[in-house]
Parts: C-alpha cells; structure tokens; sequence
C-alpha cells in the first residue's frame, strides 16, 4: 500500500529538487510523531519518491517492538533531506502532523543507524504471562506464601495491640495445613 503526494506537491518538490546542486554529502532528517501503521516498509516506499534513501531506522521498544513513534531517514544527498524537511514538517497523515527537522552532521551519532535491521522479539506475550502469573503453585510455593501472609498478620495484630486497640478479625493463619504428627513415607 503505497502512499503517494498529491499532483500539485510532487511537481513542486521534484521542481525544487532539479534546481539543487549534486553533493556527495549524505542528509539526516529526524521525524516525530510517526503515526501508528506507518513503519519501515512504508516510510521506505513513501520517502524513496524524494530521492535516494541510505538507511532509515525507526525506534522500536526493545522489551515488546512496538514503535516508539520517531525515527531518522539518511539520504544521499543533503539537499534532498533538506527539501524533505521542509516540505513533510507539519505534514498531515493518518490524522497526525509529522514533525521533521533537518539534523546537524555533527549531531549524528556513529551507531545512530546501528542494528536497524535487527528484528526485535518480544521477551514475553501477555498471554505467557497470564499463564505464568495463574499456574497451579506446588505445595511448597503455597506453604512458602501462606507462611509470608502469617507473618505479616502477627505484625499487623502485635502493631494494634501495642497501639491499645483491641480488634479481632479473621486471618491467615487457619489456611495453613496442620503439620504432620508421624512422617509419612
């Protein structure tokens, strides 16, 4: 699904784009407020009808890939990413305005475009971590929890009566099964 500019801006821009002088210098451009369904494919297929891209990276979540909604375009040549920043800053797509701005060659860091074509995988889906979450506990994670949950409870009794107050209430401590008398074996 390639997004094109309508007749009226692509004339323009090529016509602005003829008029510049060859330069052997590539240009970054720094673009924000990347709406969501639009992501490397697409940017790639859009920005290639301003001119020759040299690497494009979006930031990406590293825990879950989802886009961090900002990204860097390199070009080729400087003159192009000029143009494109001037032309898609405040841009309208998919009912957000594109924020582009021309980046300073002393401002691109060396690894900027590093691992861009790393695939990222998320760590963990949500369904995993439900499952893990709601797993049957064995009987020593369960004696292990009921035993925190009495200890906390004998604080919270020893903390109120030191404080004079004198309430009874139901607890933790008749979930604990009663220990063994004989070992079983």
């Amino acid at each position: 699904s390639k997004i094109d500019l309508d007749e009226d801006a692509h004339s323009k821009i090529h016509a602005r784009l003829r008029k510049l002088a060859p330069s052997t210098t590539p240009g970054v451009i720094y673009l924000g407020r990347i709406p969501h369904g639009f992501y490397e494919d697409a940017m790639l297929g859009y920005f290639k009808q301003f001119g020759s891209i040299k690497r494009l990276r979006l930031s990406r979540n590293p825990r879950t890939g989802k886009s961090r909604h900002y990204g860097f375009i390199e070009f080729v040549h400087d003159g192009v990413a000029r143009v494109v920043a001037e032309t898609m800053n405040n841009y309208l797509m998919f009912d957000q305005l594109l924020k582009c701005s021309l980046v300073a060659p002393e401002k691109v860091h060396e690894r900027l475009f590093a691992n861009r074509y790393q695939k990222i995988v998320p760590d963990r889906t949500l369904k995993e971590h439900v499952h893990d979450v709601n797993r049957p506990r064995t009987r020593d994670e369960v004696e292990r929890q009921t035993g925190r949950l009495v200890r906390m409870e004998r604080k919270r009794r020893a903390k109120l009566a030191s404080a004079g107050i004198e309430y009874e209430f139901p607890g933790y401590e008749e979930l604990r099964a009663p220990k063994a008398k004989h070992i079983k074996f």
